[in-house]
């Protein structure tokens, strides 16, 4: 199943915001972004197998085969401008993908936005497996998560075996130093974020 999920038609679009979400989450988390974008920037995210709508599908083990996938899913939105936008684990997914396509097709972005992620060499990769609870007070300490969706046990088992698979899978990608990207690239940070490594965010 394709990863590219397209919440604008393309009928007016003459530009692309492509996203790429955290750790856990879904690419349905963007959707309601289309209502605040002018028309002619087309609104798409990705879902990751085992995501949201593709729920039901073998999380990604591999990092660079998911990468390729990723990449690859991208073809239909190539001969537009595409801003790409990944937050947290999706700012890393957005780098990979974004060298992915340099690699095969010369291609690059008209924009790369990253918010809420240290550097990919310094990116933090959690000591897996961790245990439910470690999880949870990981995924509570990210103040994301109402109160009720914690007490729906149902719910909380299914984002936590999606959180790890995630944890797991960036533990296991392969960092490799590369030729600067040649795009404008957008950082955004919260100074109050204790998930990101913010001086090394600044000068790495």
């Amino acid at each position: 199943m394709t990863s590219l999920r397209l919440w604008s038609t393309d009928d007016e679009a003459r530009m692309w915001l492509v996203c790429l979400p955290s750790g856990g989450g879904s690419a349905h988390g963007f959707r309601s972004w289309s209502g605040g974008l002018p028309a002619t920037l087309g609104m798409a995210a990705l879902e990751l197998p085992g995501h949201g709508s593709r729920a039901m599908e073998r999380p990604a083990r591999n990092a660079g085969e998911l990468v390729a996938a990723l990449a690859a899913d991208l073809a239909p939105l190539l001969s537009w401008p595409v801003i790409f936008f990944g937050h947290s684990m999706g700012a890393i997914l957005a780098l990979d993908v974004t060298r992915a396509l340099r690699a095969s097709h010369g291609w690059r972005p008209s924009a790369l936005v990253v918010a809420a992620s240290s550097p990919p060499d310094k990116f933090p990769a959690a000591a897996v497996p961790l245990s439910d609870n470690e999880l949870a007070v990981m995924l509570r300490g990210w103040n994301g998560t109402s109160d009720e969706l914690f007490a729906d046990s149902a719910y909380l088992a299914e984002i936590l075996a999606t959180l790890r698979a995630d944890l797991e899978l960036m533990t296991a990608r392969v960092h490799r130093d590369e030729a600067p990207l040649d795009c404008p690239i957008h950082v955004y940070l919260g100074s109050d974020d204790a998930t990101v490594n913010v001086e090394a965010a600044v000068t790495g």
